[in-house]
C-alpha cells in the first residue's frame, strides 16, 4: 500500500490507529483521559500521505475557506463561545446534515481524519478548540468553518463550480499559447521576409 495511489474513493484505507495518534485527546473522556470506544469506528485518522492529499486538495478548492459568501447561496453563523455546549450541538444539528455522513477534517498536511458528522456534533468543542478548522464532505456543497475567536460558520449550497472555472483557466491558457505561437512565427518569418522600406 506504501506506493497505492490515494483517491477519496480508498481514503479509508490509509487509516492509522486513533489510540496512537497524537490527536486523540481530542475525542476521550474529559475526567478519565480514555478514548469513546464506541465511536472508533466513526473516527478515522489517516496516515501521512492521505493527509498530505486532502491537504493539497482543500488548498485547491477557495471556496472552502473563510470568507466565502460569493460560492454559496446561504451562509449562517454561531457565536459558539457565548453559548452552551447543548445550544452549539442543537445549531450544527439543525444544519441538515445526517448523522451517519462522512466527513474531512484535515487539521495540518500530516493529520486527517474521515469521521461521522455525528461524531463532529459530540466532539465540537475539542476539534474546533481555540483553532481555524474546515469540515466538508465529498458533495462538496456545503462547507463548516470554524474561526479561533469561537464563532462556527455554516455555507450550502453552492453556486460555484470549480471545472467551470478549470475550464475557463485552460481556455485563457490555451488563447495565450496560440498568441505566443503567432508571434513566434511573426517572428520566425520577419528573417526572412524582406523589408519593403529598404528596397
Amino acid at each position: 500500500m506504501k506506493y497505492k495511489k490515494v483517491t477519496f474513493e480508498n481514503i479509508e484505507e490509509f487509516a492509522v490507529p486513533l489510540s496512537t495518534h497524537v490527536l486523540k485527546w481530542k475525542f476521550e473522556l474529559e475526567d478519565e483521559r480514555e478514548l469513546y470506544k464506541e465511536f472508533e469506528d466513526q473516527i478515522i485518522p489517516l496516515n501521512d500521505k492521505a493527509s498530505a492529499f486532502l491537504w493539497d486538495f482543500e488548498f485547491s478548492q477557495k471556496f472552502l475557506f473563510l470568507d466565502n459568501s460569493d460560492y454559496f447561496k446561504e451562509t449562517d453563523c454561531i457565536f459558539a463561545d457565548a453559548k452552551t455546549s447543548e445550544e452549539v450541538k442543537k445549531w450544527l444539528y439543525q444544519r441538515g446534515i445526517k448523522f451517519d455522513t462522512k466527513v474531512i477534517w484535515t487539521s495540518s498536511k500530516n493529520h486527517a481524519f474521515v469521521l461521522t458528522w455525528k461524531m463532529i456534533i459530540k466532539f465540537w468543542d475539542g476539534i474546533f478548540f481555540a483553532s481555524d478548522e474546515i469540515i466538508w464532505d465529498k458533495t462538496l456543497n456545503w462547507v463548516l468553518n470554524s474561526h479561533h475567536e469561537g464563532v462556527l460558520y455554516f455555507s450550502k449550497d453552492r453556486i460555484y463550480d470549480a471545472n467551470t472555472e478549470s475550464r475557463e483557466i485552460a481556455k485563457h491558457n490555451e488563447s495565450i499559447k496560440e498568441f505566443q505561437d503567432k508571434i513566434l512565427q511573426k517572428g520566425l518569418m520577419s528573417k526572412y521576409t524582406p523589408n519593403p522600406f529598404l528596397s
